[in-house]
């Protein structure tokens, strides 16, 4: 089943396949070039391909498969972005008073669902029809980070005036409550079944939360946060940071990931654990916990952003 992830958008997808049949891995995210330009790029099987040109940054979030169709969904020039294959769609329209971003995708049937904000204002742009989660421009300042779609239900998780929050069909729950000494946000979510797992953080503790009931993940440790959630079986895997460190969850159990600084997403296929994340100024991921950098020796920074597997 499919889940999802972020700027560090985040996410995760659920298949099933025979275990004798080989698996192909996928990752976005970005690379920044020799003049400092963040240049969008996806990974298959570790080989790289440039989504956009290098002349302006460029990043991609989150990657989502469906059948033989690859979407991204990230943003290029300040213009929120789902590539198809390789070919961009523009959500949004550049102008000096616009700022967009695309942070997840997610595909149903033959509709296309995508996750952002446009001029800080949360949005879902279904089949490129914007719809607006939060309020006029500015007033709320909401994002996005992440949708999913279970039946006729379209889910989306981000942040409103500084606190975490899911839309359910386009009606808001807090999952924490705003103050002026809080800060949080939600940046991932996963349904399985009739239970709603949103991953994310408060007050710079990583959070998950089960159908709004929230536990901490980092045990009060500060400077943690969750990035990426799915569900596989009775397992729920969360993954994410702490005091600098990538991190695993499962089941509320931390599990570090050598040689990384941040895990941002999280993926189960044929029981084997795909994360993907950085180490220091390389994109990286983790099979199982073995490491392979994937951005080139000669990049000044990469992140690798979000992972699925098929």
């Amino acid at each position: 089943m499919p889940g999802l992830l972020t700027t560090a958008a985040f996410a995760v997808v659920l298949t099933s396949c025979s275990a004798n049949q080989s698996v192909s891995t996928y990752v976005a995210g970005y690379e920044e070039n020799a003049s400092g330009v963040n240049v969008a790029k996806t990974w298959k099987d570790g080989v790289a391909q440039a989504l956009s040109n290098g002349a302006e940054d460029a990043c991609a979030n989150f990657i989502y498969l469906s059948g033989s169709d690859v979407y991204v969904a990230g943003h290029e020039n300040e213009v929120a972005t789902v590539w198809k294959n390789g070919v961009p769609q523009a959500l949004s329209k550049l102008s000096d008073e616009t700022d967009a971003v695309a942070y997840a995708v997610y595909v149903s049937g033959s509709d296309v669902y995508v996750a952002g904000h446009e001029n800080e204002v949360a949005t879902v742009w279904k089949n490129g029809v914007p719809q607006a989660l939060s309020g006029s421009a500015g007033e709320n300042n909401a994002v996005a980070y992440a949708v999913y779609v279970s039946g006729s239900d379209v889910y989306a998780a981000g942040h409103e005036n500084e606190a975490a929050a899911v839309w359910k069909n386009g009606v808001r729950q807090l999952l924490s409550k705003p103050t002026d000494e809080s800060d949080a946000a939600a940046y991932s979510i996963c349904v399985s079944g009739s239970d709603v797992y949103v991953a994310g953080y408060e007050n710079d503790a990583a959070m998950l939360w089960k159908n709004g009931a929230p536990q901490a993940l980092s045990g009060g440790s500060k400077s943690a946060e969750a990035l990426s959630v799915c569900v596989s079986g009775r397992d729920v895997f969360v993954a994410g940071s702490s005091e600098g460190k990538a991190i695993v969850w499962k089941n509320g159990v931390e599990q570090p990931l050598a040689g990384g600084t941040e895990a941002r997403s999280v993926y189960i296929l044929n029981g084997d654990v795909y994360v993907s994340g950085c180490n220091e100024a390389a994109a990286v991921l983790w099979k199982n916990g073995a490491l392979q950098t994937l951005s080139d020796s000669a990049s000044i920074g990469a992140y690798a952003c979000s992972v699925a597997v098929k």
